[in-house]
């Protein structure tokens, strides 16, 4: 099989499961690939070597068919022009992550700032375990601040 081509869903639609990952590059913008799996996962990224950097640099910009071709192509260009300027995308995200407190931490500093009684912070970890506040179960929720919404709580 060809593994460059001008990706469209006709074409990307028509490619068969392969034995081993199967990594297709686009005509169209140079840089977008598609990578394929055993499991028929099929993954648009953007695959680039970056100056100061031994390996490419491979950014995931999502799983096809949940974003159509037109958006691999638009977010690859972006990403592409971000990484022309040396930024490496993985690494933006990574620190972005990193500084995003969770509410463990939170409730950590809020406790361990404070001089409380031994039955005040009984009746804060009793709260804080029976609400789960603590304990990432909820759908689309990791336990960073940055991603607590008013749903969150209503849910509990």
């Amino acid at each position: 099989m060809d593994t460059k081509f001008r990706f469209t869903k006709k074409a990307i639609d028509s490619i068969q499961i392969p034995e081993k990952r199967l990594r297709i590059r686009d005509t169209g913008v140079p840089g977008l690939v598609l990578d394929i799996t055993q499991k028929d996962v099929r993954t648009f990224r953007v695959y680039k070597k970056l100056k100061g950097h031994k390996s490419p640099v491979n950014v995931t910009l999502g799983k096809y068919p949940s974003i159509s071709i037109e958006q691999a192509r638009r977010l690859a260009s972006e990403t592409l022009g971000q990484m022309s300027t040396g930024v490496n995308p993985n690494e933006d995200a990574r620190s972005k992550r990193k500084s995003q407190i969770t509410l463990q931490q939170a409730y950590d500093d809020f406790t361990g700032s404070r001089q409380l009684a031994a039955s005040t912070m009984r009746d804060y970890n009793s709260t804080v375990v029976r609400r789960q506040l603590l304990c990432p179960v909820r759908d689309n929720y990791d336990g960073r601040l940055g991603v607590v919404t008013s749903m969150t709580f209503d849910s509990f």
